[in-house]
């Protein structure tokens, strides 16, 4: 809706071009209400009656109102001029949906000081510029349909964050299913760890943990391995406390040296399980075999990447169906360790997780990476989750909590079947 004032005047030469601009504003505008002055001038009485019984025809049906200055022509020049003016004191009502169209705060605006560039405002055409860290949740989402543009906010984050936080400031570490950041961390200087390729030792344990026994940690996470590896229903309670003797004999001896002798290794933990004159514990031994001495002995190996590297890209994509589930938890548990270890020397740690509602189709991996995003915050770290199903992260439990407990989410493209479940 527009509202214009008019003032007609008769005293200088012009035609009724002059008041086609307002008109043509006043049809195309839609939303926003101008309260503005103009003047129609023409040398014959004849003509501009014409002209303006024209105009009103025109705009009636666009809810403006016209007022002919009879002997104000002067007064109405000098209120249109640009003198600051007003000959003509003119007052209308307004309610308050229409005068709320004249508050100017009308659109939100983000620009910290401290933060970096993410776009421009749709609405003020200003900056907007965020710093997460200043969040009470620094966690993020970005959500969107295929093509969308997910991957690359996220490396052109990635890329103003490296060029911000120096390699001794902060760590950046990205779940990368797909082999879509092996590029730009190699050209950031970073490392690229295939997972299923290159090895991680499930036994790496960082000691010093403030909020809770690491081995008692440890154990927990042993567990849930054992559980992937077992393919069954869960372990009883017998079987879970064979694991826990079998994990406290494994680690003794690297307890006592504070962490001077290398972790213990898949195998280890296999041939303690061996000792054992337990038919339960045989047999779990047996289930681990085949991820010792056979064909899945990735993860029975030391850890063979560059854990100095301030920017490293762990590579799912080369996991086989079978080892997903498995991969990815070790992963998690290995990115957990890189938190715990920046968060006592002092720096940040910027996670991101590409596709991350795949790892939801797990029900431990998905436990796993919910409790990461809540944890990750007391440890100076920042997770961003980057997906284009949103009906996948809102059918999980542990999505929506996830969800909730965000503060920082983008929304770009979305399918229209899911904007429903989006919104």
């Amino acid at each position: 809706m527009t509202a214009f004032c008019t003032y007609f005047t008769s005293w200088t030469t012009s035609g009724i071009a002059a008041a086609r601009p307002a008109i043509a504003d006043t049809t195309s505008c839609k939303i926003s209400i101008n309260y503005s002055s103009s003047v129609h001038l023409d040398c014959w009485t004849i003509q501009l009656d014409s002209d303006t019984e024209l105009i009103r025809n025109v705009t009636r049906g666009k809810n403006c109102e016209f007022n002919i200055c009879t002997e104000q022509q002067l007064d109405a020049l000098n209120t249109v001029l640009p003198y600051g003016l007003d000959r003509i004191s003119m007052d209308r009502s307004l309610t308050t949906e229409t005068l709320a169209a004249f508050v100017p705060f009308s659109a939100q605006e983000i620009c910290d000081s401290s933060g970096v560039l993410y776009g421009q405002n749709a609405v003020t055409r200003n900056l907007v510029v965020v710093d997460r860290l200043a969040k009470s949740s620094g966690n993020g989402f970005v959500l969107g349909m295929t093509g969308g543009g997910k991957s690359f906010f996220c490396k052109n984050e990635l890329v103003s964050l490296r060029l911000k936080y120096s390699p001794d400031k902060a760590d950046f570490l990205l779940l990368d299913p797909e082999q879509e950041y092996e590029k730009v961390v190699t050209e950031l200087g970073g490392e690229v760890y295939h997972v299923g390729q290159d090895s991680i030792n499930p036994f790496d344990l960082e000691l010093d943990m403030d909020e809770r026994n690491p081995l008692a940690y440890k154990t927990e996470f042993i567990t849930t391995f054992c559980e992937k590896v077992s393919e069954g229903d869960g372990l009883d309670a017998q079987t879970k406390s064979l694991i826990d003797r079998a994990v406290r004999t494994v680690y003794k001896d690297f307890l006592k040296s504070k962490s001077r002798y290398l972790p213990p290794l898949l195998g280890d933990f296999r041939a303690a399980l061996q000792k054992m004159d337990n038919p339960r514990a045989g047999e779990l031994a047996l289930s681990l075999e085949r991820f010792v001495d056979g064909a899945l002995n990735t993860f029975s190996k030391p850890t063979n990447i560059d854990t100095g590297n301030s920017l490293i890209c762990y590579s799912l994509s080369g996991l086989r169906d079978q080892m997903k589930p498995i991969g990815t938890i070790i992963t998690l548990d290995h990115l957990l360790g890189r938190v715990m270890r920046n968060y006592k020397a002092g720096k940040i740690t910027f996670v991101y997780a590409d596709e991350f509602a795949l790892l939801f189709q797990d029900e431990d991996t998905g436990k796993f990476f919910s409790n990461l995003w809540r944890r990750i915050r007391k440890y100076n770290g920042y997770c961003t989750g980057a997906t284009q199903n949103c009906e996948e992260v809102l059918a999980s439990e542990s999505g929506r909590a996830m969800l909730s407990n965000t503060d920082f989410v983008v929304m770009l493209n979305q399918s229209p079947l899911q904007c429903p479940a989006a919104f």
